[in-house]
């Protein structure tokens, strides 16, 4: 059976830090993210430790989506979010109620973050799913790029 589509993903972002004008409420996203480069301290080792290991990089950033609502009357999702690393692996996976009151046709989401969990160097997938009353399907996805240079010898 197919299910009809109330609200659909437009895009989704990430960005250091986004502001949301008050008067025209449109938003400016400052220093889109595509890539991060991650030094660790100096004297660190290179190998499994270094490359393959579970680290926490503190980082402050923001995931912007923008939903579309096809409706007319008030709507309800449910997105969740999961940070995947570069082997597939996922690190993390929150959930998020968006509701769309009837008056509005767009709603962004804002989700910050005080930090990364990562495991190696590569491409980190942040997957947008949502739901709207049935199961969770991929909506859209952001892309970071996590490399990590050689640490300075002490």
């Amino acid at each position: 059976m197919n299910k009809i589509q109330r609200i659909e993903h437009v895009w989704s972002l990430l960005c250091e830090r986004s502001i949301t004008d008050s008067s025209s409420n449109n938003i400016s996203l400052t220093n889109i993210l595509e890539e991060v480069q991650i030094t660790p301290p100096a004297g660190t080792k290179l190998g499994d430790e270094l490359y393959s290991q579970e680290k926490v990089v503190p980082i402050n950033f923001e995931l912007i989506t923008l939903w579309k609502k096809l409706t007319g009357k008030s709507e309800h999702l449910d997105m969740k979010i999961e940070i995947i690393d570069p082997n597939n692996k996922v690190l993390s996976s929150t959930i998020h109620p968006l509701d769309i009151k009837a008056e509005l046709r767009r709603l962004r989401s804002r989700t910050m973050f005080n930090g990364i969990k990562i495991t190696s160097p590569g491409e980190y997938v942040f997957s947008v799913f949502k739901n709207e009353g049935g199961d969770y399907e991929l909506a859209g996805q952001a892309h970071l790029e996590v490399k990590i240079a050689v640490p300075k010898a002490k």
